[in-house]
């Protein structure tokens, strides 16, 4: 290595990191394909504010850990979230109206409060089964996250382990579909050597691997950027030619990811969706600072452009990698930190849905 980490990495405040490479694996081993979740019970995000934007407006659903969920805005502004397809028979509630803080199913026109109960059926009286499953949502920075799990799994939305005193507004999203189970997809961000090979990118010193409790990790690392691309010689022109990185993972949904060059500093949320044909959906959000200049339109102009530098950077993971396939017995020594993700990753909870009954 031409040179070794000069300057610590900050650490976030408030959380209490317990370092995870002290600890050997008792067999250097990876676990098999079945012991993990089809769909983790984490936080999952649905899309940015804007797309549930008027109070009584339109609701809109998505699919979510193998299960349509809707959410909408009630005439009080809140934000609500059920399942989808109406208990009657089916109907997806995204195509109904939103009345008071109640949805409307298009179908047969009965109505559901935000705690999932049928308050009204223009037949008569609802039945006893007339229920959705409820999910929490929460809106931060302009997006809109949804638990799907348990109320017993569940955890507070995390966010990026240092934020800026202005806070942050988001990007346009860009989305794709990785030909990879989640877990594989989730991994690769812990395997440091594929840096090297796949993004141009030297590393400089041990990455460091932290535990945030049960439901996350954290990678720290510092590369050089090495690329002969265009994006890269913009990077080293531009803004540095070093850059300390961050990682949060959390749930095996979402990796908030803080890189620091010398001259800037991007923000950018990564979020990964389980599909039932061992497909990752995935979403990457940039974030900058919520300046009166960033939200100008040349700030979103800048915006955009960390969008694209962004996409630039993990193009090469969708366009040279094909199908990556998972194989624990063929990982060695050097896997090591790779390894014990797979091994969090299969510990994680699956998704056990709210009785409705």
């Amino acid at each position: 290595m031409r040179r070794t980490m000069s300057t610590p990495l900050p650490k976030a405040p408030a959380l209490e990191l317990e370092s995870s490479l002290g600890r050997s694996c008792d067999v250097l081993s990876a676990p098999d394909a079945s012991s993990f979740a089809s769909y983790p019970a984490s936080w999952y995000f649905f899309g940015p504010s804007s797309s549930v934007q008027k109070p009584g407006g339109s609701p809109v659903s998505r699919q979510l850990a193998g299960e349509r969920v809707v959410v909408y805005r009630g005439a009080d502004g809140v934000l609500r979230a059920l399942d989808a397809h109406c208990c009657h028979m089916g109907a997806d509630l995204a195509g109904g109206e939103v009345e008071g803080n109640c949805i409307c199913c298009p179908f047969h026109g009965w109505q559901y409060d935000g705690d999932g109960r049928c308050v009204m059926v223009p037949s008569g009286a609802p039945p006893p089964f007339a229920r959705q499953g409820v999910h929490p949502v929460v809106e931060r920075d302009g997006c809109i996250f949804v638990f799907r799990g348990s109320s017993l799994q569940a955890f507070p939305l995390p966010t990026f382990s240092a934020l800026p005193r202005e806070g942050l507004v988001p990007g346009r999203p860009f989305r794709f579909d990785g030909p990879w189970p989640w877990y594989v997809t989730f991994a690769n961000g812990f395997d440091i050597q594929h840096m090297t090979c796949v993004h141009d990118r030297k590393l400089l010193g041990e990455p460091i691997v932290e535990e945030l409790g049960f439901h996350g990790r954290r990678l720290r690392y510092r590369t050089e950027v090495c690329g002969r691309s265009l994006a890269d010689r913009a990077l080293r022109a531009f803004v540095g030619t070093e850059v300390d990185v961050t990682i949060d993972f959390w749930g095996g949904t979402m990796a908030w990811v803080i890189a620091r060059f010398r001259h800037a500093t991007s923000y950018v949320l990564i979020t990964f969706d389980p599909r039932d044909n061992d497909t990752t959906h995935l979403q990457l959000v940039p974030f900058q600072r919520n300046t009166l200049w960033n939200r100008s339109p040349i700030g979103r102009l800048s915006l955009e452009l960390r969008r694209l530098l962004t996409i630039s950077f993990l193009r090469h993971d969708l366009d040279d990698l094909g199908e990556v396939i998972y194989r624990p017995g063929t990982l060695v020594e050097a896997d090591r930190n790779l390894i014990q993700a797979y091994r969090w990753l299969a510990d994680l909870p699956a998704v056990e849905p709210e009785s409705t009954g």
